[in-house]
């Protein structure tokens, strides 16, 4: 392959990085534009600008998660097409049917469990060494009510979130990098590194870094973007509903401590036990 294909591949496995953090700026404008504009022609009078400030207002106390979920829809829309034209239609068809056995999925349950506890030992060792940084992540996941158990949170954090950050990641940004010729675990650690920079906050982008690795890793298994997702899915399912049960669990910081290395263990357990597809790339 010419040194310009492999420049061309490089610069497109980080638009959709981009492209992402454009779409979700640009759909959050045009729903604070059309809020601003139904609010000006209901009081009869006013100007544009200052009903956009009242709107954009009006998101972030009322309306957070649902700006979010029309985010994710819209970007869904885009980078799944742009997948599927890319790269689905053109490649031969991989047996999932694996993914799918009853040992793999209690498999796929206790990895995600696992990767659930060490963020939770993770979170405690940050809320020690650095509170005020804690402190500031715990208010934006409050704002952002996507930590709320209602049927808008559970689709935006456990379906959406999951299908578009690994069609973006996973999935077209992971494929360029190794069209680009980068080696598998150079083009894993850097859509790691651009999953965890989506986030915005030094908090969730640095375990989301982490996350990414181990997604990027199931997907190579697997040889189908399917096995990234179902963990995904699994692991944000256990960080919304198991995390409510985790609240009434006794405050010892020791007990916390020990949960890292026992989540280490079963994980390593699950991984080995897990099935594979056969051929792995790279």
């Amino acid at each position: 392959m010419s040194i310009g294909k492999k420049i061309g591949y490089g610069f497109l496995s980080v638009v959709p990085f981009f492209g992402m953090l454009f779409t979700q700026l640009m759909v959050t404008v045009g729903i604070m534009i059309l809020l601003a504009v139904s609010m000006m022609y209901q009081d009869g009078s006013g100007e544009l600008m200052g009903y956009i400030a009242r709107a954009g207002m009006l998101i972030m106390n009322d309306y957070y998660i649902e700006t979010i979920m029309a985010t994710q829809i819209v970007s869904l829309f885009i980078f799944g097409l742009w997948y599927y034209l890319a790269f689905v239609r053109k490649e031969e068809r991989i047996d999932t049917k694996p993914l799918w056995s009853v040992k793999n999925l209690v498999s796929f349950l206790m990895i995600g469990f696992s990767v659930y506890l060490f963020i939770t030992f993770y979170m405690e060792v940050v809320n020690l060494c650095l509170p005020k940084l804690m402190e500031e992540y715990m208010q934006l996941i409050d704002m952002s009510r996507i930590a709320e158990l209602s049927v808008v949170s559970t689709i935006a954090s456990i379906v959406l979130a999951p299908l578009g950050e690994e069609t973006v990641f996973r999935g077209l940004t992971m494929k360029y990098l190794r069209k680009a010729g980068a080696g598998f675990w150079v083009a894993n650690i850097i859509q790691a590194a651009l999953f965890g920079a989506l986030h915005l906050n030094w908090v969730q982008s640095s375990y989301a870094f982490g996350l990414g690795i181990f997604l990027g890793c199931m997907g190579r298994r697997f040889r189908t973007l399917a096995a990234p997702m179902l963990l995904h899915m699994i692991f944000n399912f256990y960080g919304t509903y198991v995390a409510v049960l985790m609240e009434d669990m006794p405050e010892n910081i020791w007990l916390k401590f020990l949960i890292a290395p026992v989540a280490v263990v079963l994980a390593f357990i699950a991984f080995k036990w897990m099935g594979r597809v056969e051929e792995p790339v790279g």
